[in-house]
């Protein structure tokens, strides 16, 4: 699953906003501003499983 923020009001994606690559995983807003995200995206960040084994929040404007 991919990941991207979107705009309500405008019904558009938001440009340089949030995107998750595709991976197992999920993410939820605790603000405006910063996303919980657990994503299998990236070295080391899946179990054996596949899915995420870390949580990470992530805030706009900064990297994950």
């Amino acid at each position: 699953m991919t990941l991207r923020e979107f705009d309500t009001d405008t019904n558009l994606f938001i440009h340089n906003g949030f995107i998750v690559p595709e991976a197992k995983g999920s993410g939820v807003w605790l603000d405006s501003d910063t996303l919980v995200l657990l994503s299998s995206h990236g070295d080391g960040m899946a179990a054996t499983t596949g899915y995420a084994r870390t949580v990470r929040l992530w805030r706009s404007g900064h990297a994950c």
